[in-house]
């Protein structure tokens, strides 16, 4: 069987291009799309950030944990373990990856530090696809059964292939006020 082995996988070159594959990775607004447009940059830049020598201590532990075997034999796996390494993993210290990275990146205006610390606040969910609604789309959460309006940091191409009544798993992380 075919996958990705841990030993030689040069995460930082594939994070740019595949991070938010297939709408996997999406982002509920309210906000400007300017910062839906920054926040694929800045996910980059985070992923980047997690897997430095800074943590690499904890990165390859819940690498081993979380792929015992060493071998990804799903590209999605890879991505979703990602995510959940940087926003939601608790460290040693008790903080988050993204907690260091915005304690690290003092430069960064506020409204990007504030969109990036609440990404903590991660929703994991199932979503019925909905309607368009411009560049966002409608999609409803079948646990909570409500109604959230998402964007893509790649742009709403990435919802092209997906009709009203099918269904998704994403991780939809806050920006602004949502």
């Amino acid at each position: 069987m075919g996958g990705l082995s841990l030993e030689n996988a040069d995460i930082g070159a594939e994070v740019r291009h595949c991070a938010f594959k297939e709408g996997i990775s999406l982002t509920a607004v309210s906000a400007g799309l300017d910062l839906v447009e920054r926040s694929g940059d800045l996910k980059s830049e985070l992923l980047q950030f997690a897997q430095g020598p800074r943590f690499s201590g904890a990165f390859r532990k819940a690498v081993r944990k979380r792929f015992p075997s060493n071998l990804i034999t799903d590209e999605g796996d890879w991505y979703d373990f990602l995510d959940g390494f940087v926003l939601q993993h608790r460290l040693p210290d008790g903080r988050r990856v993204v907690e260091h990275f915005v304690a690290a990146r003092r430069e960064l205006p506020e409204a990007e530090r504030q969109m990036l610390l609440g990404w903590r606040d991660v929703l994991e969910g199932i979503f019925e696809i909905g309607m368009r609604d411009g560049p966002a789309l409608r999609v409803i959460n079948l646990i909570d059964e409500m109604v959230y309006r998402v964007r893509s940091n790649v742009g709403p191409s990435v919802f092209d292939a997906m009709r009203r009544g099918d269904f998704m798993a994403a991780r939809l992380v806050p920006i602004g006020d949502e």
